[in-house]
């Protein structure tokens, strides 16, 4: 009598691939001048000067939103942030 003869069959199982979540740019905090999550008031002092033209808007490279002009309004945000904090 032969010996039986097992033979092992494997299916592919499908594999999901992730998608990817897009993540959105994170609001820039008007008046963080150096990008470290809060106002200080040299930083206003900063935006102050870039309003009186004795500062370049370079100044601040993190806290003014890009294509945003410097004005009252801005500062005003600025001192709001520096007394309420950053969004997140």
């Amino acid at each position: 009598m032969p010996t039986p003869s097992f033979t092992q069959t494997f299916t592919a199982t499908p594999t999901q691939t992730p998608t990817p979540t897009p993540t959105t740019p994170s609001t820039p905090c008007v008046g963080d001048c150096d990008g470290s999550g809060s106002v200080t008031v040299d930083e206003i002092i900063t935006l102050v000067n870039i309003v009186l033209g004795n500062a370049q808007r370079s100044a601040c490279p993190h806290g003014v939103p890009s294509g945003t002009e410097v004005d009252i309004a801005l500062i005003i945000q600025a001192v709001n942030n520096a007394l309420n904090q950053c969004p997140a």
